[in-house]
């Protein structure tokens, strides 16, 4: 038998539902008193629209859109992360000593001889003395907390003084707080007037052209800023990550993992809190048939008079107290079962899950060495490095060089760089060189490196940047230390033999590199034996 098809209208009303979002879909099915709708045919799993996937909420908005009511309450509960709970605070630290380290980025200029040794030496003792308009902070300080405030702020604004004489190089910096820049300031583009996103002035192109600073009062705890200060974009530098095309302001860096570290560190808290709990003796008084109401005493000592005191409802858990029962009450124990076994593999899980979201490997972040293997421990720890000198090379170009260029021509005419004045552009072709690390596998990378060399696969200059060093300072060193050993008759030179090499290079793991050694010794040991045995001399 078959069925009528439903009327024009009713099947362009179906037509149209197709399109309509789920809160208009469920309420179609209660004007209608249909059952179900049809589940709508997707090329895409992530783009049904059923019963599974409808509190899958998500809209496609413009980028500043997404946060822009929200970026306040981020940043402070970012802060607040990074202030309270020991994993953001130990992704802070992570950042700072991978990414800056000890010493700092370095400059490495590529002009002549004379002139990069000059501008080298002199942005050293630029970075050594304070920088900052309120000389507190020298440059490596400065560097760290550059890589913090992007990390749980989002974003840096870091504005240029020229000629400023907190310092004699004549060029300083200031920091200014995210919270100052107003995002509730916006304002659309008129004729003559240029539009406003979130506290950032942008022409016709999109490009920024100012950045409106309110004034902070210590007397007033809110940030409702009454005046502002229009700061020309020449001076300021904004350094943010881009998600999205036309981002105008940035977020923290610990935003995707923020929810993650906020549940583990409540479970904690809960879980530490019952455990202390369960590890005194705790129990309910149950009142019996003749219990009384009251407690009555026999006399007040100060009064003489009789002295009636409530039962208390509630007493603390001690370790080692001892707590009387009042007349017609029982005891009944109350032990829970605590710490469960459920709380190492969750909380595992959870801090595995805000690594992911925060770059460096879990290893490190929940300092977790059970269980690692020399291989595994290896690979992560590569893939870590490869993480931070990605944030070396964004904040390397994305900052310090641009700070480089606004200060060489102030410290120029300032008389601390001895290069001739007039045109500074070939010295302006320069790197922002970061920290290095040590081998993984000393002995091994050491001959591999040594065998690239020889091979012509590799340079010396790679194999010390990579460790963080100064070419040039390393040669010089060199050259002096050769110089002092053949004026004192000293021989330094230095030779890796072939077997050492052999056995380096044989040892691609922990485990089978041991191994290999290990039969090559006992191999030499059976010969050497044999050799003695026989009346040979041992030697």
């Amino acid at each position: 038998m078959s069925r009528a098809l439903p009327s024009l209208p009713t099947r362009l009303a179906r037509a149209a539902l197709v399109l309509a979002p789920a809160p208009v879909r469920e309420a179609w099915r209660e004007i209608t008193g249909e059952s179900h709708v049809a589940a709508i045919r997707t090329n895409y799993a992530a783009a049904q629209q059923n019963r599974l996937m409808r509190d899958w909420v998500a809209n496609c908005l413009p980028p500043d859109d997404e946060y822009r009511g929200e970026l306040r309450t981020i940043r402070a509960r970012s802060r607040e992360l990074v202030r309270n709970n020991a994993y953001a605070d130990n992704g802070a630290r992570l950042l700072k000593v991978n990414v800056v380290g000890p010493k700092g980025f370095r400059l490495q200029v590529a002009a002549d001889e004379r002139s990069n040794r000059a501008i080298e030496k002199a942005w050293r003792r630029y970075m050594r003395r304070p920088v900052t308009v309120d000389r507190r902070l020298r440059g490596i300080p400065v560097q760290e907390l550059i890589v913090e405030l992007l990390y749980k702020d989002g974003e840096v604004f870091l504005r240029h003084f020229p000629t400023h004489r907190s310092n004699p190089f004549r060029h300083a910096v200031q920091f200014v707080d995210p919270d100052l820049v107003d995002e509730t300031f916006n304002r659309d583009r008129s004729r003559g007037v240029n539009e406003v996103r979130m506290g950032v002035e942008i022409d016709d192109d999109g490009a920024p052209v100012a950045y409106h600073v309110g004034r902070f009062s210590a007397r007033r705890l809110s940030l409702a800023f009454t005046e502002r200060e229009r700061v020309p974009a020449e001076e300021m530098d904004h350094l943010y990550v881009t998600r999205r095309p036309n981002q105008t302001r940035g977020l923290p860096w610990v935003l995707s993992a923020a929810l993650a570290m906020r549940l583990t560190d409540k479970y904690e808290e809960t879980e530490a809190i019952t455990s202390r709990a369960g590890s005194a003796k705790m129990g309910i008084l149950v009142p019996g048939p003749d219990a009384p109401d009251e407690i009555v005493e026999p006399v007040d000592e100060a009064t003489g008079a009789p002295k009636r005191v409530d039962i208390a409802k509630t007493f603390s858990a001690n370790p080692g107290g001892v707590f009387v029962a009042p007349r017609g009450y029982d005891w009944k124990d109350w032990n829970p079962e605590h710490p469960s076994t459920a709380f190492l593999p969750f909380r595992k899980g959870m801090l595995q899950k805000v690594a992911s979201g925060l770059g460096p490997s879990y290893v490190s972040l929940a300092n977790d060495l059970e269980g690692v293997s020399f291989s595994s421990i290896r690979q992560g720890t590569m893939s870590e490095r490869d993480f931070f000198m990605c944030v070396q090379t964004f904040v390397g170009e994305g900052e310090l060089l641009g700070w480089y260029e606004r200060w060489l021509p102030v410290a120029t005419l300032a008389g601390q760089v001895e290069i001739p004045l007039g045109d500074l552009t070939p010295f302006l072709d320069a790197t922002m060189q970061g920290r290095g690390w040590q081998y993984v596998n000393p002995v091994q990378d050491v001959v591999a490196d040594k065998e690239a060399i020889a091979g012509g696969l590799w340079s010396r200059t790679r194999s010390l940047a990579e460790r963080g060093y100064d070419p040039d300072e390393i040669f010089e060193e060199l050259r002096r230390e050769q110089a002092l050993a053949e004026e004192l008759g000293i021989d330094v030179s230095i030779a890796i033999d072939k077997a050492t090499a052999a056995s380096a290079l044989d040892s691609s793991n922990g485990s089978g590199g041991s191994r290999a050694t290990e039969r090559r010794q006992l191999k030499g040991l059976w010969a050497r034996l044999g050799h003695v045995l026989s009346g040979g001399d041992d030697e």
